[in-house]
């Protein structure tokens, strides 16, 4: 239950502190809510001998009444860590429609950067032109394609990089890779198969699709995984791998502390641009998000 504070005057006299003492008590009597006697100056050597005869400990100092950045209603949405996948980014985007921003941090998690939905369908427009991994986890990739691996090369695989290309059935003689940083994604086709891993792709997903014989024993420097998913959902997937820390802002983000005053606040906000600001506490870690309406009706 959230207190609420009983004061007098500022410089309170004996009066002052007594009558905020007693409305406190009376009102927590009444078992309405949680009432706190409290004081916004320091009290008199008359003040404190009435109450040091009667047993009474002094109330609580209150040093201002200015609203602060914890006492709004802030959104606390779910905070990322920045190895996560662009994919669990994007559903808790989904779930909760009215955010703007999610908040994206180191393993202490303190602030790193700030993804919005614009981030997300930027990077998916880029990979039309450049459908290119970078030392993306290989974890992510099993997560968002719900994958197997199904080989072992010869050295622990730990990311995946390469051309992200897709395997469909042509007439020319020619392979679709042509360089051995290449991420093939394929069905049923196993003569493809068998040129890619003599090849030594980097990597091969078959999609639907089985194993060929032989394969299995002997994959070369090839990393294979299956997955569920058609080719086209694969393809479009496979990019939602990314680690979020690769897209989100990172440069010039303005950001408030808790014990930050409204009104400061409320200026920075009208002179920028930004629909949501990180709120990070004295230890610098991320508690919550603010937005231009949250400044509209504090508590």
């Amino acid at each position: 239950m959230e207190q609420i504070y009983v004061t007098g005057h500022r410089n309170p006299d004996t009066d002052s502190v007594v009558s905020a003492m007693a409305y406190a008590a009376l009102r927590n009597a009444l078992g309405e809510r949680q009432y706190v006697a409290a004081r916004l100056g320091h009290i008199s050597d008359e003040t404190r001998l009435i109450l040091d005869k009667f047993g009474f400990e002094p109330p609580q100092l209150i040093k201002n009444m200015r609203t602060q950045v914890q006492d709004l209603d802030y959104d606390v949405p779910p905070i990322l860590n920045e190895a996560v996948t662009v994919s669990r980014a994007w559903s808790a985007m989904e779930d909760d429609k009215h955010i703007s921003a999610i908040p994206v941090t180191d393993d202490e998690g303190r602030l790193r950067g700030m993804l919005t939905a614009g981030d997300i369908a930027g990077f998916d427009m880029e990979t039309i032109e450049n459908p290119v991994l970078r030392e993306v986890p290989l974890f992510n990739i099993l997560s968002v394609l719900e994958g197997q691996l199904l080989t072992e090369t010869e050295e622990m695989v730990n990311t995946i990089s390469g051309e992200v290309v897709l395997a469909l059935p042509q007439s020319s003689e020619l392979p679709p890779f042509r360089q051995k940083d290449t991420v093939l994604i394929c069905g049923n086709q196993p003569e493809m198969i068998r040129r890619a891993v003599d090849f030594g792709v980097a990597c091969i997903i078959l999609c639907q699709a089985e194993l060929p014989d032989g394969i299995r024993e002997d994959p070369g420097q090839t990393c294979i995984i299956s997955t569920p998913y058609d080719s086209y959902r694969t393809v479009r997937r496979i990019f939602q791998a990314i680690p979020v820390g690769r897209l989100a802002q990172q440069k010039e983000i303005t950001s408030f502390h808790l014990e930050d005053y409204i009104d400061d606040v409320r200026e920075v906000v009208l002179q920028s641009r930004y629909r949501s600001y990180p709120i990070l506490d004295s230890e610098e870690k991320v508690v919550g998000t603010l937005s231009r309406y949250h400044l509209i009706k504090p508590r």
